[in-house]
């Protein structure tokens, strides 16, 4: 016992006196603006660490409003991980104090961004809305200044480039941990061309399946699975569709044989009831921010499982 106590007493002094350095190293504190890049950056920090998230219960980052306890997390926080201003807009303005403290993803080298889609179907990208209200003002950004389209985690090879983007900053600032980061980079990205051609299987028989979507946010997913997504209810799906828009989606279903029209638990419009009502279009739910359940580091391959899976139950009726 004397010995044991002369050892507690030793290690408290040497703790005193070197207090940079430790016995067990700690992992920096990260936090993630939303589920899919908190899922991909929890993969990285995978046995060193957990990150925290901002957006919990279906928020969703097109009209969120930041409380008090997020700033404190924020300030806290030696890295924010966001999507940029154009998913992001109540970020703009605390992240740009924050010194070189935050990573922008949306502006990562070798993304594949797409420009937003303007045509009719996806709904003119203007800013002349009879919807009675100022959005701008009331969300704190603007989509009339949006260039690309900000829902590129959806394209798997994107994921990659995020999760590599996502190890070599950490190695930055954890760099004991650098090793553990890069190699579980590494393993993710494995991952995501393990299950590519499984993907690309599963959805082969539904290629030529027109679908409509409450908004445009799938454009990535459309596209590198090469589905045949003909429009979206709204562009801004914070803002309700006018009712100029729900008839022009109501002969939008009759022009292209839609097979399936997707609501979002984020913004589930009640209004597609009334759309497929008296017509051979089914209903789903597709989830592009994979809300449901905390999954940490296995989260993203089970987004893309599920946005995989509803589409095809959907089609399969």
């Amino acid at each position: 016992m004397i010995k044991l106590a002369r050892w507690v007493c030793l290690t408290t002094l040497w703790a005193a006196l070197y207090p940079t350095c430790s016995f067990a190293a700690s992992s920096p504190t990260i936090m993630v603006s939303i589920k899919p890049f908190y899922n991909i950056c929890a993969r990285v920090m995978q046995s060193v660490g957990k990150p925290n998230l901002l957006l919990t219960k279906n928020a969703s980052p097109h009209d969120y409003q930041l409380k008090p306890s997020d700033a404190k997390l924020i300030d806290s926080s030696d890295l924010i991980i966001w999507g940029g201003p154009e998913l992001e807009g109540y970020l703009q303005k605390p992240v740009s104090s924050l010194a070189n403290r935050d990573l922008d993803l949306a502006a990562v080298p070798g993304l594949t961004l797409l420009p937003i889609r303007t045509s009719n179907n996806w709904e003119p990208h203007t800013h002349d809305h009879d919807h009675g209200h100022d959005h701008d003002h009331d969300h704190g950004h603007s989509h009339a200044h949006m260039v690309n389209d900000p829902h590129f985690w959806l394209d798997p090879d994107n994921a990659i480039i995020i999760a590599t983007a996502i190890a070599d900053r950490l190695s930055e600032i954890d760099p004991e941990h650098a090793k553990i980061y890069k190699n579980n980079a590494l393993e993710f990205s494995k991952e995501i061309n393990k299950d590519k051609s499984l993907w690309k299987k599963q959805l082969a028989a539904y290629k030529n399946k027109p679908y409509i979507v409450s908004h445009d946010a799938y454009q990535y997913f459309n596209k590198y699975f090469g589905l045949d997504g003909v429009g979206a209810i709204s562009l801004h799906p914070e803002i309700p569709p006018s009712i100029q828009r729900i008839q022009q989606i109501q002969a939008l279903l009759n022009a292209e044989k839609v097979s399936c029209i997707f609501s979002e638990p984020q913004f589930n419009y009640k209004i597609i009831d009334t759309l497929i009502s008296g017509t051979k279009v089914h209903k789903g739910q597709l989830d592009p921010l994979g809300q449901d359940k905390d999954l940490g580091p296995q989260g993203y391959i089970v987004l893309i499982d599920n946005l995989i899976n509803n589409f095809v139950t959907c089609n399969k009726h």
